[in-house]
């Protein structure tokens, strides 16, 4: 679990505001948004293997990092909410510890798990605080016809409506992920006791709010984007 950095100069501090996955020793993937906040510029840190950002007194231990380049995928474009993926690459390579290791990525378009995994430090509840701790979130894998009812075709930002190949769902009733977890991973264990990243928080409805799904970009689709780039040598 990364999170996401950028320079707060009013108040000379670095505000944590997105989340990302570490999937190489110089890579984190994370939401094509998050690499440019609106309030604060682009993301200029990311800190691995923390638990909580406002302090240190807990047992993690934290790397952090300055980002040296990004990628944003070449169909996004906002204000549409397609194609929301991005890579950060790292001025150095993350060690690996009992709280920092890469995962992997989910390659099949149809997942059959039904349960899923959010993490994040995004808000506790709808225009609340954030949260200190690193929080986990069991969601329910919603397949896509019942998506599509909850988000209606707006030719802005999602001119399709749902859209099976690009993006997942995941969402339980009075449970949700919120603002500030926007490009973490939607998440499985496998059986190397490792995790697969299945989909990357993109957006949804006012957080514990309604019902509706969180939508995540699903990563199977952009696996012939990705490995090129944290890859370039292996084929």
């Amino acid at each position: 679990m990364a999170a996401l950095g950028y320079d707060d100069t009013q108040n000379n501090e670095t505000y944590w505001g997105c989340g990302g996955s570490l999937i190489s020793l110089k890579f984190v993937l994370t939401a094509a948004h998050c690499l440019n906040s609106v309030a604060f510029g682009p993301v200029k840190y990311v800190r691995l293997g923390d638990l909580n950002l406002k302090t240190t007194d807990d047992e993690a231990d934290p790397q952090e990092f300055l980002v040296t380049k990004t990628y944003k995928h070449p169909l996004y474009k906002r204000p549409s909410k397609y194609h929301d993926i991005a890579l950060i690459e790292l001025d150095r390579a993350a060690v690996i510890t009992e709280f920092v290791q890469p995962a992997c990525l989910y390659i099949n378009l149809n997942t059959s798990h039904s349960i899923l995994i959010a993490t994040g430090w995004g808000l506790l509840s709808f225009q609340g605080k954030t949260a200190d701790h690193l929080q986990k979130l069991y969601l329910h894998h919603v397949n896509n016809s019942d998506c599509k009812k909850a988000y209606d075709v707006n030719h802005r930002v999602l001119s399709e409506g749902i859209h099976e190949q690009y993006q997942i769902c995941a969402g339980y009733p009075r449970r949700d992920t919120c603002q500030g977890n926007f490009g973490g991973p939607l998440q499985s264990f496998n059986r190397f006791g490792s995790f697969n990243i299945h989909g990357v928080m993109s957006f949804g409805k006012a957080c514990l709010l309604t019902n509706s799904p969180g939508v995540y970009t699903r990563v199977a689709n952009y696996i012939d984007w990705i490995e090129p780039i944290v890859w370039p040598n292996t084929k």
